[in-house]
């Protein structure tokens, strides 16, 4: 399998075909092994595995720009500037090139969408339930509790409130990824360290800077130049109100000099920047807050 697609996204192949069959002549190991959701959704369709998984990929990622163009939507009450987000969101280099090559990335990704989407309208039931699945698709779900917390400490939650819900968020993705473990489908394990051969191996490869770039992308350099010049205008309130994006994005960017020391690392790493980037960037357009989601329906 490794020879027609990616090394990774074989292992996520392999899985299908096991949930699908019973068999596979390649072997998937852990961690990817921990990340059953997306291959057991693929296996139910009627195509090839890779075929099937990237199927999946284009579901999730068309829900994912919903709940963008939801979130710009609420959080700049304005119509256009929800449609340019979700272009943003769908017309973007990892989505094109991730989406198609059978990783499970989109799907993480798309969940986090549909997080940091309830996280805002303080619909915690949901959010719950989309970490529980996040956490069942890739541990990169994780993001999205230090960002909730942030936001919820930023617009004054109550302080009781603002408790509970942290600890439940780490709770389900704890459970979540507990169960991925438990019903792993082999107990033999890819083990990534940091090393100093593996950050030469990365930064010696010109492909790791081009992904960064392209996983980065429009929204992560436009992210960037707004907030450059609301900090120049002195604009120090709304800078204030998005600190929960810019924590996303600092996440995000730490994942990445996280793969350059102990993976193969490319723009995967730094892809869900784009699910806080983007909602930071029409923050600033709008001069708005995002502290309620009251009078403004998706």
């Amino acid at each position: 399998i490794s020879e027609k697609v990616g090394v990774d996204a074989s292992h996520y192949v392999a899985m299908v075909e096991i949930f699908k069959t019973g068999h596979s002549e390649f072997i998937p190991l852990a961690p990817f092994t921990y990340r059953p959701l997306a291959p057991y959704l693929a296996s139910k369709l009627p195509f090839q595995a890779l075929t099937s998984i990237n199927v999946v990929n284009v579901i999730f990622l068309t829900v994912g720009s919903f709940y963008t163009f939801s979130l710009v939507q609420l959080i700049s009450r304005r119509r256009a500037y929800a449609l340019w987000g979700g272009i943003l969101y769908s017309v973007s280099f990892p989505v094109f090139y991730y989406g198609s090559i059978g990783y499970v990335d989109p799907v993480v990704v798309s969940f986090m969408s549909a997080s940091t989407y309830y996280m805002f309208k303080k619909q915690y039931g949901y959010l719950f339930l989309s970490m529980f699945l996040g956490g069942l698709v890739k541990e990169t779900i994780i993001l999205v509790i230090p960002v909730t917390v942030m936001f919820l400490f930023v617009n004054h939650t109550k302080l009781l409130t603002n408790i509970t819900v942290s600890i439940s968020l780490s709770a389900l993705y704890v459970s979540s990824t507990y169960m991925a473990r438990s019903i792993s489908l082999d107990s033999n394990q890819v083990i990534w360290s940091a090393s100093l051969d593996t950050f030469i191996y990365n930064i010696s490869r010109p492909r790791t800077l081009l992904s960064f770039i392209l996983g980065f992308g429009l929204p992560g350099v436009g992210a960037i130049y707004l907030l450059v010049k609301t900090t120049l205008a002195g604009k120090w309130t709304i800078l204030v109100s998005v600190v929960p994006w810019l924590l996303g994005i600092g996440l995000s960017g730490a994942l990445f000099l996280v793969s350059i020391l102990s993976a193969y690392s490319d723009g995967r790493f730094i892809w869900p920047s784009v699910v806080f980037s983007i909602p930071l960037i029409f923050a600033l357009l709008s001069n708005s807050t995002p502290t309620t989601s009251e009078n403004c329906k998706p």
